[in-house]
């Protein structure tokens, strides 16, 4: 599948599309309440995240090819990176729930994902699929603390800061929560968010003050990428100021 309803050029355009795509499935997910809608997203988020996972592997497989061939016999065989195995597809997410609440912390080398998920042990289905910008988690029929039905969990993020070494990423499973370590492929950088979300407004935002955009324009852009809480901050602010010129220009016309 393809982007809803949005052409595409090539593998990378129709990857970063499906990226936003994901991004913007999550948050109707949030705000979904009838049974029926949560369903069908969920299905929807399933398979644009199968999708996601064929074109970064069909990605890694090109970059592969036209990796440089392999060093000589006496290099440091410690500065060679490891193959990274081709993955299976995802399976049918449509059940699953997305966990909502994590936490994650980084160093020099690596960002560590901990989220809590009670009696994740005696669960009998539980996975990690990394991709060059991503890492896809989901636990099938996670007993219930409080005794009801068995429940599926999924934590998705389509979308990170940066890329990772999926070879080198791990998922740890403890009794009653997972940890997941992603493997910084650029070492030494810091991540100031777990998504690309923020870095690439901030990207935007640069290009536009670079192009020469007016004041209106950059703040029009500010306000479509704000959450509604900014969003709210910003009209105060115009409304504040708006009421600011009016009152000036009437002194100035006495």
């Amino acid at each position: 599948m393809s982007g809803v309803g949005v052409p595409v050029a090539d593998a990378a355009s129709e990857l970063e599309v499906l990226r936003g795509d994901l991004q913007e499935l999550f948050e109707l997910q949030k705000v979904a309440k009838r049974g029926g809608v949560v369903a069908r997203l969920q299905k929807c988020v399933g398979a644009v995240a199968e999708r996601i996972q064929e074109l970064e592997a069909e990605k890694a497989a090109t970059d592969a090819a036209a990796t440089p061939p392999a060093p000589p016999a006496h290099a440091d065989p410690s500065a060679a990176e490891p193959c990274e195995a081709e993955e299976a597809p995802l399976p049918d997410l449509s059940r699953h729930q997305n966990l909502a609440t994590y936490s994650w912390t980084e160093s020099a080398k690596s960002v560590k994902v901990y989220c809590d998920l009670k009696h994740l042990k005696d669960a009998p289905v539980v996975d990690c699929r990394f991709g060059p910008t991503s890492f896809f988690f989901y636990a099938s029929d996670v007993p219930a603390a409080t005794g009801g039905p068995a429940k599926c969990w999924k934590l998705a993020v389509p979308n990170l800061h940066d890329a990772i070494v999926p070879a080198r990423s791990t998922l740890t499973r403890k009794e009653h929560k997972f940890v997941v370590t992603l493997w910084k492929r650029q070492q030494g950088v810091d991540w100031e968010h777990l998504t690309d979300v923020e870095k690439l407004k901030k990207q935007k935002h640069k290009e536009l003050v670079d192009s020469g955009a007016t004041t209106d324009q950059l703040l029009a852009n500010m306000f479509k990428d704000a959450d509604p809480e900014t969003q709210a901050k910003l009209r105060a602010a115009a409304l504040e100021g708006q009421k600011k010129r009016e009152e000036d220009a009437k002194k100035r016309g006495m």
